[in-house]
Formats: C-alpha cells, structure tokens, sequence
C-alpha cells in the first residue's frame, strides 16, 4: 500500500492517490496528514477503550497504545483481548507479554519490541507518578516535536524515516 509522510495510507481522496513514485510532497502536506492521523488514532483509542478510562491512563501507556492503534487500526487492536484485558487491570507488564504473542508482533519485531518494553517499564513511573506531559494536552503537540525535522518517502513498502538533507529539494517524495 503507498503512504508518504509518517505512515500516512494514501486514500483514494488524497491528491498524492494515482501520483508516481517519486512525487514530491510538501512538508506542510506531511504535517497535515500526519496531525489528522494522529487525532484519527487517539479518537479511536477513546473509542475502544473509553475516552475516560483512556484520558486517565498513564502518558507512556497511552503513547503505546496510540502507535498500536496509528499502526493496527481499531479493528486489529481490538481482536488483543487479552492485552486489552491487561490494559483495562492496570498490568502492564502482563500487557506487554500479552502484545508479544501476536501476529502483530512478528511481523514488526523490532518496532512491537520497543512498545512492549515501554509498556513494561510503565509501572515503575507509574508507581512513581511520573508523567512527563502535561496530562491535558492529550493531542499532537505533544508527539510532534520528534517528527519536526523528519520527512517520511511515500512508499509501497516498509514505511522508512528521510532525513529532510537526503533530498537536494528538502521535501519527500513518492516512492
């Protein structure tokens, strides 16, 4: 499936849908779509899990559970019964073990891996009360610092991060 940006899916009514690889696509355009996406995911995290049970999660629980849905889609995530089971006990390192025994997790290791750690090592802040974000700022703001300096190659593949240098025009293209 082609996507541009930060794993953005092309949809028949973006204007990048039909375009040839190599199409260049602007930041602002990046931006966009990656803001929409990322209100998409948190919606249907409200969704599946309650918008107040959500909202009174733990940031980092929150965070992972987010990139799962950005990734999954709410369909997917929520065939995790067991993990979602977890999620709603408050165990999260049970929650990781459960997220390792997926489908999901064999097919992106490596990026499930990092979630699944982030999760497990949630209680100890949780215990602690830590949060690291203004708990209510639970939109964008707060994730797009770490993509302001990345541009994402639209692509049919593995969705792969451009620095902006690689490009001599500084905008990614379609690939």
């Amino acid at each position: 499936y082609p996507t541009f940006g930060v794993g953005h899916l092309v949809l028949e009514s973006d204007p990048e849908h039909g375009q040839p690889t190599g199409t260049p696509v602007s930041e602002e355009r990046v931006a966009e779509c990656f803001d929409n996406d990322l209100d998409t995911a948190i919606n249907e995290c409200h969704a599946l899990y309650g918008q107040g049970e959500f909202d009174s999660l733990p940031d980092r629980v929150q965070g992972v559970l987010v990139n799962m849905m950005f990734n999954m889609g709410r369909t997917r995530l929520s065939k995790f019964k067991n993990f979602n089971s977890a999620i709603a006990e408050g165990d999260w390192v049970r929650a990781g073990v459960e997220g390792r025994d997926s489908l999901w997790h064999r097919q992106v290791t490596n990026r499930a891996e990092r979630l699944m750690v982030v999760l497990e090592e949630s209680w100890v802040f949780t215990m602690a009360k830590y949060s690291r974000f203004d708990p209510r700022n639970k939109k964008k703001d707060r994730h797009k610092n770490q993509y302001q300096n990345l541009n994402v190659a639209v692509k049919h593949e593995k969705p792969k991060r451009v620095d902006k240098e690689n490009w001599d025009d500084g905008t990614a293209r379609v690939k």
